[in-house]
């Protein structure tokens, strides 16, 4: 539904581009899996919920997703309003993960993490990919930050940010 509803979109900006103003620059960033400091993304909730010795619910370990940090997200989006960018580009690292890394990550920065429910799992698994040879060529940049260097910098945000709390 959400990939429906941002196609839709890029085709409604697309239509008013063609037929009411063909100067209007147009760019659709499809931006895969952000998450981030201070988010409700998936990886800050478990973050979260392992800090508070509380059980880590999943679906699937096997779905595999390419997550890219919301300050890549804020960079590149920078980056192609500056660049001579139109229409689609993919912003995203290039680099899936299963949720079973992102749970391997998440016991070296997290190691409180000692409790997670599988829910179940199918033969069939959720993943995406896709190319960003276009971002690298309009911008001449492709987004730094791994998995592993996010997980460790949410990490840090949520336990400086409850250290805080408790003063």
């Amino acid at each position: 539904m959400i990939g429906a509803a941002k196609y839709h979109a890029e085709k409604e900006l697309d239509f008013i581009r063609v037929y009411y103003n063909q100067k209007l620059r147009v760019i659709n960033a499809r931006i895969f899996r952000v998450y981030g400091r201070g988010s409700k993304d998936v990886i800050s909730r478990w973050i979260r919920t392992a800090l508070s010795d509380r059980t880590i619910e999943l679906y699937n370990k096997e779905n595999r997703f390419d997550f890219i940090f919301a300050q890549d997200v804020a960079e590149g989006l920078l980056r192609l309003a500056e660049s001579p960018a139109h229409g689609l580009v993919n912003l995203r690292r290039c680099v899936s993960k299963s949720i079973q890394e992102v749970l391997e990550a998440l016991e070296k920065y997290v190691p409180e993490k000692n409790r997670v429910n599988g829910l179940g799992s199918t033969q069939e698994f959720e993943a995406s990919c896709a190319g960003t040879s276009k971002l690298k060529e309009l911008t001449g940049w492709t987004p730094p930050t791994s998995l592993n260097e996010g997980i460790k910098k949410i990490a840090v945000f949520v336990r400086n940010r409850a250290a805080q709390r408790e003063e």
